[in-house]
């Protein structure tokens, strides 16, 4: 019987090139966690986002003719409990003059937690260097983390 000759060739491994490699997989788990972490949004406890607890007030705001004001600002104070409430010390400030160019404006209304707010809100503007203002009566609102949110529709009207 005739045996064949099987030439192996040995290669020295070379640490180098096994660091190397070592080092490719390394940034690829890397950048792998942190594509993972980007795409799913958690808050501190790991847990996923909640919509915060939310109410909406929104109307217009006019002048005693009937003309739509786009100048005003627009501010909600509130406190927890039904009305009418003794104590209005919260306030939600709005950024900004939430009011549109056509005197219509919408103001959202938040909570850590399920509740009733106590709300009124003030419109303001200033007409030839003199302010003005305007308190709507207090109204109950529910916050709710789901639609359909509870709203509140106030129309102003300056004399």
């Amino acid at each position: 019987m005739i045996f064949g000759a099987v030439a192996v060739q040995q290669n020295p491994v070379s640490l180098v090139g096994l660091a190397g490699g070592i080092v490719r997989v390394g940034v690829f788990v890397a950048a792998a966690f942190v594509a993972i972490a980007c795409t799913m949004p958690t808050d501190m406890c790991g847990c996923p986002p909640t919509l915060p607890w939310s109410a909406l007030a929104s109307g217009t705001i006019r002048s005693a003719g009937g003309q739509r004001i786009a100048d005003a600002t627009i501010t909600a104070m509130g406190s927890r409990g039904a009305c009418p409430s003794a104590a209005m010390e919260a306030r939600l400030r709005v950024g900004g003059p939430p009011v549109d160019s056509s005197g219509s404006y919408r103001v959202g209304l938040f909570g850590a937690a399920a509740d009733t707010l106590c709300v009124r809100l003030v419109a303001r503007r200033t007409l030839a260097g003199r302010a003005d203002s305007l308190l709507s009566a207090p109204y109950t609102v529910a916050l709710r983390q789901n639609t359909p949110f509870d709203s509140l529709r106030v129309e102003f009207v300056f004399p």
